[in-house]
């Protein structure tokens, strides 16, 4: 009886703040549009001055990018919201922060979309990385690195204004200056640490991946596989990507012999995102 009395004097009050909080940030226009071009190619562009261009986009991954979730944080949902595609574009003030424009992408879909969703707990499919070999040695392609880099891998200077500019070793698999870049059949990275690594993995097999390598400090690392044959084909690389080499070994096998690292399968929880109802949009 005090039970359900706590109960519910508890949702009150949740409701009472609840009413009492401002509404949550929204763009000032918005136009979404279906994109029946046939392209694969998405594009999501938060611009100067409050403004999102995405072109091509899918539900999916819209809602991906509003709750800055990786894929295998997102949970139920019918199947078009990963088939079907859309051109969105809003604007809102010039002086939108990140965390308000993610926001205002979460209002767009709960208002546009019928967007409703809620968090929960669960077991996922994941893995752990671990060391290939017994003895703990790491190969070649893995190596302490002297970049002067932060315990998660970013400068420890603010960076200067302005596009970054890629180096020129790009081409050949290497970067440098404190980053991590993964590009179609390479996993690059300069002065990160093994938890970097392991969130990019992470995000290129859709499952959690967790760092029980016990190895401290950053590292220099440059890993060539096999992409998926639904990513690309082998061959040349588009925007001085490096290429795709044509005997390259899958992901998994490339880690082992290339920098000594190893993917063991396991089971972890995490924060999910589940959808509860969405719906089509009316074009505008």
């Amino acid at each position: 009886m005090n039970r359900f009395f706590v109960f519910f004097v508890l949702g009150s009050l949740t409701a009472s703040l609840a009413a009492q909080q401002p509404p949550a940030p929204a763009f000032e226009v918005a136009s979404i549009k279906p994109n029946k071009t046939g392209e694969e190619i998405a594009f999501f562009r938060a611009e100067p001055g409050g403004r999102l261009a995405a072109t091509n986009i899918t539900v999916r991954d819209l809602i991906l990018r509003a709750y800055q979730l990786q894929s295998f944080q997102l949970e139920d949902g019918p199947r078009w919201t990963e088939v079907d595609r859309f051109d969105v574009t809003a604007r809102a003030g010039a002086d939108t922060t990140p965390a308000q424009f993610d926001q205002m992408v979460q209002s767009l879909l709960a208002a546009r979309f019928r967007l409703s969703v809620h968090r929960e707990t669960r077991q996922v499919a994941a893995y752990n990385l671990t060391l290939a070999r017994p003895d703990g040695k790491i190969a070649a392609g893995l190596r302490v690195s002297a970049e002067q880099c932060g315990p998660t891998g970013r400068p420890l200077s603010p960076a200067a204004p302005g596009v970054p500019v890629l180096p020129a070793s790009l081409r050949k698999g290497i970067v440098t200056g404190c980053r991590l870049m993964r590009t179609p059949g390479w996993i690059m990275g300069a002065g990160q640490p093994m938890s970097a690594v392991a969130t990019a993995l992470s995000q290129h097999l859709g499952r959690p991946v967790t760092d029980r390598t016990g190895l401290a400090g950053n590292f220099d690392f440059s890993v060539s596989y096999m992409p998926e044959e639904r990513s690309r084909p082998a061959g040349p690389s588009p925007l001085g990507f490096p290429d795709v080499e044509v005997n390259a070994p899958g992901l998994f096998t490339a880690l082992q012999e290339q920098v000594g690292l190893k993917l063991d399968a396991a089971r972890a929880p995490a924060e999910v995102l589940i959808i509860d109802s969405v719906e089509r949009p009316t074009p505008d």
